[in-house]
């Protein structure tokens, strides 16, 4: 009997220790899968971040060079510079600091191989000590007397001088050379019979001169009237930024890494475990912010601006690490008590399961409620484009009306996106609040005729109830605004018979209250 008892506890012991065992593999399962799941979302939302900072630092790019372009000094502008409209250097001289170092894109013919786009070109070769300047040789006072009287613009007293040097010249020796001029017209008479006693033969045609090489620069501007140069010259980014005008072109220099760090600013902090790094095609770091551990993951690696900053990427990484050692891991659970172990294990495994299952159906649920969503408004948007399309001839005031139609719905879609991404946000707890003191009562007054519009379009009305004394309180604005949005959203949608929204401010008691007097929440679902 004791035997029996015994087999029977130790078998009960081994069948625990087999459950809590395989309980415990299925929640390390778990747990690693939970893990590899949020690692994929996590890649994901990082994908659409990176996309999303790299399309605001673009804007950032192209928006400080404008502002550079348009202003008559900028600290970004690192010298101007003209050419005629064939791209010939005028300003600076092409002898200068300036043109020899880009001689390679203004003065020398670029290689025929060359793309005439981004281009690794090496600093200009520094001229040998050996080879001095050639001097000016001597001259007397006649020969600049001379020179001054070959030049376009000598002055009137050089030319008087040369004229009577002339006439000096003439009176003294016309005998000599009356002797030299009758003697070399026979000569020439002679040769001329000698000439003309030989049959002429064809002469050769003169060969065509060969067309000159296009520089770097004549050949980026070839049909266009703006445009960027980007180029690297002895390993220092620069960026030519040029535009025709009144039969030249006019453009300055600008350095890349500056231009980067002032846009720059505009790139809101990653996450904490996140990080953004610019980086040129060598691998070379321009810009990093944020901290993604000591292994970062790679998450993203797209262009930057392949036309401002080509070969510079931007990339993002995130700490996978860290992920792991948030993720919950229920196998530490079965190291409790077996006897316990097992219907904790097994409880917990019934949650997990509930809580999947749960979480598909929302998300289910989520995505098929948002698609229905933003079909409504591209649905409108699409109808009267193809009206205004099919139509031409629609008068004015029916396009305005299609018009402000189709700009109300691209606002609506506009909402929606932002309040999925403040779902994301929320989710992740990277939403950030802005909790400033203002004058609520105030607030709502000014918000009034925003929050009427779309109760007035369902044939409803909004009574508002707010003191005239002021009420200062310190929240975000913008969320409060989102919530009296829902709640008078929901309103239109499932309250309109009641005919009205009444909106009240109880300064005592700092409560704002929205009331419809609509059915009202069915109380299974309160």
């Amino acid at each position: 009997m004791f035997l029996q008892r015994e087999k029977t506890i130790v078998a009960a012991t081994v069948a625990a220790v087999l459950a809590v065992a395989a309980l415990g593999v299925t929640a390390f399962h778990l747990s690693r899968q939970q893990r590899q799941v949020q690692i994929a979302e996590r890649r994901a939302r990082l994908q659409r971040d990176a996309e999303s900072a790299a399309a605001l630092l673009r804007a950032s790019l192209r928006q400080r060079l404008t502002e550079a372009e348009r202003a008559s000094e900028d600290p970004l502008i690192a010298r101007r510079f003209i050419t005629d409209r064939a791209g010939k250097l005028l300003l600076p001289d092409p002898y200068s600091l300036w043109g020899k170092r880009f001689r390679l894109i203004f003065i020398d013919p670029a290689p025929a191989a060359d793309d005439g786009g981004f281009t690794m070109l090496p600093a200009p070769p520094a001229a040998p000590k050996s080879e001095a300047a050639p001097r000016p040789e001597p001259r007397s006072m006649v020969n600049m007397v001379y020179d001054s009287a070959e030049a376009p613009e000598a002055a009137p007293r050089q030319e008087k001088t040369v004229r009577l040097n002339q006439m000096m010249y003439d009176s003294a020796a016309a005998p000599k050379r009356l002797d030299r001029t009758r003697l070399g017209m026979e000569k020439r008479n002679a040769a001329s019979e000698a000439i003309q006693a030989v049959p002429a033969e064809a002469a050769p045609e003169p060969e065509a001169a060969p067309e000159p090489a296009l520089t770097r620069f004549q050949r980026a501007i070839a049909g266009r009237d703006a445009g960027f140069f980007p180029a690297t010259v002895g390993g220092r980014f620069s960026l030519l930024v040029w535009r025709r005008a009144e039969g030249t072109i006019r453009g300055f220099e600008v350095e890349g890494r500056k231009l980067l760090d002032e846009a720059a600013v505009a790139l809101p902090p990653p996450p904490p475990g996140e990080r953004l790094t610019i980086c040129d095609a060598v691998g070379t770091v321009w810009l990093t912010t944020g901290n993604a551990g000591d292994a970062p993951t790679a998450a993203a690696s797209l262009p930057l601006d392949p036309e401002l900053l080509p070969g510079v990427r931007l990339e993002a990484h995130f700490d996978a690490a860290r992920i792991g050692r948030e993720a919950v891991v229920p196998l530490a659970l079965a190291v409790t008590a077996l006897l316990a172990a097992v219907l904790f294990a097994g409880g917990l495994l019934f949650w997990l399961v509930r809580r999947e299952l749960r979480e598909a159906r929302t998300r289910g649920n989520f995505v098929s409620q948002v698609s229905h969503e933003f079909k409504t408004p591209l649905t409108a948007i699409r109808m009267y484009a193809e009206l205004l399309r099919d139509h031409p001839k629609l008068p004015k005031e029916k396009r305005l009306r299609y018009l402000a139609t189709m700009e109300e719905e691209c606002a609506r879609l506009n909402r929606m996106v932002e309040n999925v991404l403040d779902f994301n946000r929320i989710a992740d707890r990277r939403k950030h609040y802005r909790v400033e003191r203002f004058d609520l009562a105030e607030r709502l007054r000014e918000d009034l005729p925003r929050f009427a519009a779309p109760l007035e379009a369902a044939g409803m009305t909004l009574e508002a109830e707010i003191p005239e004394e002021p009420l200062f309180l310190r929240y975000d604005r913008d969320a409060l605004t989102a919530i009296l949005e829902n709640l008078i959203g929901n309103a239109v949608k499932y309250a309109a018979a009641g005919g009205k929204v009444v909106l009240s401010l109880d300064a005592a008691a700092r409560e704002l209250h929205c009331r419809d007097l609509g059915p009202g929440v069915p109380e299974a679902l309160r």
